[in-house]
């Protein structure tokens, strides 16, 4: 290993994990830009009801099923506030705020949908080989590096494979409130 060391390369097992982080990480990456580009509809519909409210979100209990879905849209707003700066659009005048609150609604609805269908889209085929692979040769890899057959006391977690259901964990559809029926 030293003479790897010397020569500026890394051992197998540290390049094969390497392989499997950077899929990770370019996987997570593309999610979240493809999240992003999906979200510009729920940004700007929330974007119009904070400026028609001018932020008194207390306003939105009236048309709420729930009064306490008032904190839902104070705290969206905090999360998002960052992306929403640069997509503050003022709403028509005559447009209600339940009609505002209704096009959030819809837009969010519109993205649940949009994104699941997305992440069931995602191809895990080449992610979870890397895994795959990293199970079987990692530890055989260290080992030979280190000149150590006790594998369990060089430690090693072998990795589970990707699923659909891990990634809807990580990118979480949004929550759609529920209006009350006027």
């Amino acid at each position: 290993m030293k003479c790897l060391a010397e020569q500026g390369e890394d051992p197998a097992f540290i390049r094969r994990a390497q392989r499997v982080n950077e899929a990770w990480t370019q996987l997570l990456e593309q999610c979240k830009s493809h999240r992003e580009v999906l979200l510009r509809w729920p940004w700007m519909h929330l974007s119009i009801l904070a400026d028609r409210l001018k932020h008194d979100w207390s306003q939105l209990a009236q048309y709420l099923a729930d009064e306490s879905q008032v904190s839902y849209f104070e705290d969206l707003h905090k999360d998002w506030k960052l992306s929403l700066e640069s997509r503050t659009i003022s709403a028509n005048s005559w447009l209600s705020i339940g009609g505002i609150l209704g096009n959030f609604v819809s837009s969010v609805d519109r993205f649940n949908e949009s994104w699941r269908k997305f992440l069931q889209g995602v191809n895990l085929d080449e992610l979870n080989r890397l895994r795959r692979d990293y199970n079987q040769h990692y530890p055989v890899e260290k080992a030979c590096a280190f000149d150590c057959e006790d594998i369990e006391r060089l430690g090693f977690t072998p990795l589970d494979p990707v699923t659909f259901e891990q990634l809807s964990a990580a990118f979480p559809p949004l929550a759609i409130p529920k209006l009350r029926n006027h």
